[in-house]
């Protein structure tokens, strides 16, 4: 177990997780309303089915605001987070301890608009406001301001920059990223020159629609709209002329997924079910699932030929091939955002009330919060303490005292100087 520290054997690291090993109820039911094994899963035939899930685990972080977005860097050392409170969080595993699991550092990019979302790519953070202008942020602390674009122009093509709130973006590699916004359009933009290189406008039977969430394969640019339609839009194209593909809904989106092992593959969710396209021919659902209540969270993760989603009870996990639930985390709050890194195959979950839980497994996951499971809290030392103790009664200042001798200080010198 080379993520272990060197004093510590193999029995002892059981011991030191086992406190953090997750209670599992005996029998859960899915959202159907039928019973099901799926969390009494780690005893059943299940079991083969969610190898290489992070599940026998869990910490959570200190509590906080409200989350709209957790994202691990690609290395799995810190994780990043958006709350309500226009912070954007990083937490380092390794600077943190048990009892301590604070942000290593709070930053807020906008004084008055919520983080949307982040993204994480090797130019920086992107950083979403509700705003029409947005940021990314560098490892090296720098930061590159993308503005907006003139409101007063009706054509939304001619203006550089999105004149209303945005709603999605994500970087799409080879320097550039693409943002949505209720301005009808997406756009892509040149990291390196913070400026715009391309603008597709979103009309519906020649209305302009709101463009609600955008997502990206190596094939196309997937742009869902406020008409309850999503668009397939050939991602190296120059004008962005006409979709390539059209999926109209029967009901308002509530998420979408990309599968990372198969990015042909989309998990759409709606209110009452959840359906799998394939975005060569997306014209009728390859499998679904109905009766699937859906709940108001943005958050659907497609990884590894598993899908999570949330619910009224938690976060179910459901297998891609026949989209049966797996098992049921439960979550006693509304999970808003989920990310799971796969160095350290660990999962991050952010909830409506502010909770941060990362889900792990001694026996598959490494490093990350692991880390920080085995640091141990700093102490003070004794003779710094005294050092302390001495020099403030030898000084013997309350701070009425302190601030007399200032004035008479300023006194003296004003005389002086007279």
């Amino acid at each position: 177990m080379s993520f272990l520290a060197d004093d510590l054997s193999d029995d002892s690291a059981v011991n030191l997780f086992d406190k953090y090993r997750r209670v599992i109820p005996a029998k859960a039911k899915d959202e159907s309303g039928t019973d099901s094994d799926s969390d009494s899963d780690l005893d059943s035939d299940a079991d083969d089915d969610l190898e290489g899930i992070p599940l026998s685990h869990q910490f959570e972080l200190a509590q906080g605001k409200h989350v709209n977005g957790v994202r691990y860097t690609h290395a799995g050392d810190r994780l990043l987070t958006a709350t309500r409170d226009c912070a954007l969080n990083t937490y380092v595993f390794q600077a943190m301890n048990p009892s301590k699991t604070t942000p290593h550092q709070s930053v807020t990019p906008y004084d008055t608009y919520d983080i949307s979302k982040i993204d994480i790519g090797t130019e920086g953070t992107l950083v979403l406001p509700k705003d029409s202008a947005f940021k990314i942020l560098s490892a090296d602390g720098s930061v590159k301001d993308f503005r907006s674009g003139d409101r007063y122009i009706y054509d939304a093509k001619q203006t550089n920059g999105h004149t209303d709130a945005i709603t999605d973006g994500q970087f799409l590699g080879k320097g550039k990223v693409v943002t949505s916004s209720n301005d009808s359009t997406f756009r892509v933009w040149d990291v390196a020159s913070a400026k715009q290189e391309k603008v597709c406008v979103i009309k519906n039977n020649g209305k302009k629609v709101k463009v609600t969430s955008i997502h990206t394969t190596p094939t196309y640019i997937i742009a869902s709209d406020s008409t309850d339609r999503i668009t397939f839009w050939d991602i190296n194209s120059s004008s962005f002329t006409r979709p390539a593909h059209t999926l109209q809904l029967s009901s308002p989106l509530v998420s979408l997924a990309v599968s990372t092992t198969d990015p042909s593959l989309i998990a759409i969710r709606d209110q009452n079910s959840l359906k799998l396209y394939s975005t060569t021919n997306p014209s009728t659902p390859i499998m679904q699932r109905l009766n699937l209540a859906s709940v108001e969270s943005p958050a659907l993760l497609f990884q590894n030929n598993h899908i999570f989603a949330p619910t009224s009870k938690g976060l179910i996990i459901m297998d891609r091939s026949d989209l049966m639930t797996l098992t049921t985390i439960p979550i006693p709050s509304l999970i808003t955002a989920i990310d799971w890194n796969q160095k350290t195959n660990q999962i991050a979950i952010g909830t409506k009330s502010g909770q941060i839980i990362i889900l792990f497994d001694p026996s598959i996951s490494k490093n990350g919060i692991m880390i920080t499971l085995q640091n141990k809290p700093k102490k003070r030392a004794l003779d710094s303490m005294d050092q302390l103790t001495t020099s403030t009664t030898t000084i013997g200042f309350n701070m009425e005292e302190l601030a007399e001798f200032n004035r008479n200080k300023k006194k003296s010198k004003r005389v002086a100087d007279d």
